[in-house]
């Protein structure tokens, strides 16, 4: 909350690349603790410093689809750099069809089931936040009806209803679903999520104007409630998480839920942007922006309700428990027990 309250100012009278400069050194801080091994950590003996394959050999499927994600999201990241935009799509629908399917086929049941709801979730949110910053931030002259934000506000003043909801959301939510399935949280949370996405159309359509609400106002309230409503659903999925791991995995379990969380956030960047560049909102900062910004308000109310269509395939995704019980009552230790490659590899075992 600190940064934001310093970062808004810095930002609006000194400029962005100001920021970097005051950060960079800051950030450099934490190597000195490292380095000067101020947590007492002592050398391991000449003999324990290979690298330990004990983990891969026991699971070595879960630990190739772990690194084959990381793979998949560096080449979503090195490819929008260096791949023409014709290729981008083909290389989005392929990942898009490959990392469910290896979940699916590789994984258990009780553990690919989950990932691959919050992952296909994750890229039906279709992120707008591109063209939001122009009709947050477009100056008069560019979109002379928006609420032009200034960079101090866009950055502290949206930056604190952020925290302020994640903050919220997480003390409310742990006593609101402690006995709550993870169907109902996640029922109920999306679907607020939803609504809280569709409170953003009477600003986008400029009605909140006709009623006399200030923009900045609405959007805070809007930032928060969204939000919150996030920090509903990522506390259980993070507990769900811990109960899925199967025991001696936490690190590469970890890794593959982070992986997926992150292709998925990607994804929804490519989804957002070819959907916005399809219904033609393309704001580029210059006057004519309010006509390119005319269908926004069709892209933000088709990325709030497109997530909710997958609610009807929750029972076949998502296991029917709290928080408190065990997913995992079968072989603890196998990331693959009863899946269909498990099943395929007992045959021609055979």
């Amino acid at each position: 909350v600190v940064g934001l309250m310093i970062l808004g100012p810095l930002i609006y009278h000194l400029g962005p690349r100001f920021s970097f400069l005051i950060a960079a050194p800051l950030i450099a801080l934490i190597l000195w603790p490292a380095l000067a091994n101020f947590l007492g950590e002592k050398p391991l003996p000449a003999e324990e410093r290979a690298p330990n394959t004990r983990v891969l050999r026991r699971h070595p499927v879960l630990c190739a689809l772990t690194l084959l994600v990381g793979v998949l999201v560096l080449a979503l990241l090195m490819g929008t750099f260096v791949l023409p935009e014709g290729m981008l799509v083909p290389l989005a629908i392929f990942i898009c069809i490959a990392v469910p399917t290896s979940l699916w086929f590789f994984l258990r049941p009780e553990i690919s089931g989950p990932i691959t709801f919050y992952f296909i979730f994750g890229i039906l949110t279709l992120n707008t936040d591109g063209a939001l910053f122009y009709f947050y931030t477009d100056s008069a002259d560019a979109f002379p009806s928006g609420p032009h934000f200034t960079a101090y506000f866009y950055t502290t003043g949206l930056g604190v209803a952020m925290v302020a909801g994640t903050l919220t959301g997480i003390v409310t939510g742990s006593d609101m679903f402690k006995t709550w399935t993870y169907r109902s949280i996640l029922r109920v949370t999306m679907l607020a999520f939803a609504s809280a996405r569709l409170l953003l159309i009477p600003v986008l359509m400029r009605w909140n104007r006709s009623a006399g609400l200030p923009d900045g106002l609405c959007v805070v309230f809007v930032v928060f409630l969204q939000s919150m409503c996030f920090a509903w659903r990522w506390i259980p999925k993070q507990v769900m998480s811990a109960h899925l791991t199967p025991q001696g995995m936490e690190s590469t379990m970890s890794g593959l839920f982070a992986g997926t969380a992150n292709m998925s956030l990607i994804l929804s960047q490519y989804l957002g942007g070819f959907v916005l560049q399809l219904m033609n909102v393309r704001p580029t900062g210059a006057p004519g922006d309010d006509y390119m910004l005319a269908d926004l308000w069709k892209v933000e109310s088709l990325g709030a309700l497109a997530p909710c269509c997958i609610l009807c395939f929750l029972p076949y995704f998502v296991p029917a428990a709290s928080q408190t019980e065990t997913l995992i009552t079968e072989r603890c230790d196998s990331a693959t027990h009863g899946s269909p490659y498990e099943r395929l590899s007992a045959r021609w075992a055979v």
